[in-house]
């Protein structure tokens, strides 16, 4: 049994002998990475300006010479009073010429408003006018032609002048 137990003591020395040598030489190597890593020169930083971010330039879309001419009331000032300003817009196909005659009892107004006009770059065009002081109420037809190549649009709204200047619905 003396044998026995010499034999398990050795086990044990030989256990905590190796545990005791890997401890040191974990500590050792943690000692010697935390020593190399605060000896080592950090590599210089450069900072630059950040750079300006580039224009977008966004390419309008050309008209297709041989689609349809077209023309579509967008909005129009209806009711209004003798002695407002009135104003159309009109939508068209891109770089058409529009013209504009607003009729006051059968005659055309002369006002300096109503001009031939091309269409922006989002296909509109709008007028603006003033409708005569003395204008006696009723309905008074807007009328707008478009000229894209050589193609033509016409289109017309019903301008409603009123001292009354309730909303015009569809029971009215």
């Amino acid at each position: 049994m003396a044998v026995q137990k010499k034999a398990v003591l050795k086990k044990v020395v030989v256990t905590i002998s190796s545990v005791v040598v890997l401890l040191i030489l974990l500590i050792g190597a943690g000692v010697g990475y935390a020593w190399h890593t605060a000896n080592q020169t950090p590599a210089p930083t450069t900072l630059s300006a950040p750079q300006a971010p580039k224009p977008v330039t966004i390419q309008r879309a050309k008209p297709d010479p041989n689609a349809p001419a077209f023309a579509a009331v967008q909005s129009l000032t209806t009711p209004i009073a003798p002695g407002e300003n009135g104003s159309v817009t009109v939508k068209s196909n891109l770089e058409a010429i529009c013209i504009i005659a607003v009729e006051y009892q059968g005659q055309a107004s002369q006002d300096s408003g109503l001009k031939r006009k091309p269409v922006d770059e989002f296909g509109l065009v709008t007028w603006a006018w003033t409708v005569g002081a003395n204008e006696p109420e009723g309905e008074r037809t807007v009328k707008v032609t478009c000229q894209h190549n050589d193609k033509t649009a016409f289109v017309q709204g019903t301008m409603l002048v009123t001292k009354s200047k309730e909303p015009v619905t569809a029971e009215n």
